[in-house]
Order: C-alpha cells, then sequence, then structure tokens
C-alpha cells in the first residue's frame, strides 16, 4: 500500500509540473480601434505599443511590448506576451497603456480583470 501511494504521490507530481509548463502566459487582447472623432481606422498595418503599470495614472510600468499588428474593420486582436513574455506575478491590480504609431497613449488605461490573474 506504502509503494502504490508513493506511486501516485509522484505520478501526481509529474503530472502537475507537466501541466503547469503548458499554461501559455500571454494575454489574449481584442478591441476597436478608432480615430480622434470617433470613426472606425482604416485597414493596414499599425504599430501599437502595450503597457502594464500598477496604477491607473501616473505609475510604474512593470512590461511592455511592441508589436505591428494587421487591423481589419478596426478590430486589434493580439496575445500580449507573444514578443515579450509576460513574468510578473499579478498579485495586485494592473492597467492597460496602448500606444497607435507615434501618437500619445490612450486615455483611459484599462484596468485588467480578473482572467490574467489565474496566471498566478
Amino acid at each position: 500500500m506504502k509503494y502504490l501511494r508513493s506511486i501516485l504521490f509522484l505520478f501526481t507530481l509529474i503530472s502537475s509540473s507537466h501541466f503547469a509548463q503548458t499554461i501559455p502566459n500571454t494575454i489574449n487582447y481584442q478591441s476597436v480601434l478608432k480615430n480622434a472623432n470617433g470613426t472606425i481606422v482604416p485597414n493596414g498595418n499599425y504599430n501599437i505599443e502595450f503597457f502594464l503599470y500598477d496604477a491607473e495614472t501616473g505609475g510604474v510600468v512593470v512590461w511592455q511590448e511592441g508589436k505591428i499588428i494587421n487591423v481589419n474593420d478596426g478590430i486589434i486582436n493580439t496575445e500580449l506576451g507573444s514578443i515579450n513574455p509576460l513574468t510578473i506575478t499579478f498579485d495586485k491590480p494592473y492597467w492597460l497603456g496602448i500606444k497607435v504609431e507615434s501618437g500619445p497613449e490612450l486615455v483611459p488605461r484599462v484596468k485588467l480583470s480578473p482572467v490574467p490573474y489565474s496566471l498566478m
């Protein structure tokens, strides 16, 4: 019986280690990109930078990633962390800042919902 318990424990340990390694450290992000007057931007490739802050305004950038995204009908669809891995612990609230091309950062920042915190 002791031997069987040891084998089950070892199997559980190996399985949990394997599954923990397969969880991606990325966040799916989708939004609609509009210009200043509220109309959807033209289709094309846009240089977009993403920032995670530790505060709604001001604060410190704890992660950032820039990428060229093909925007079609105004839709941005990307995986945050696909270029620069998300290594932060998600043990407190974070806000997403977005900068398109050479423009200023969009306001307001987007508060992350609980889903990315499941990475913890």
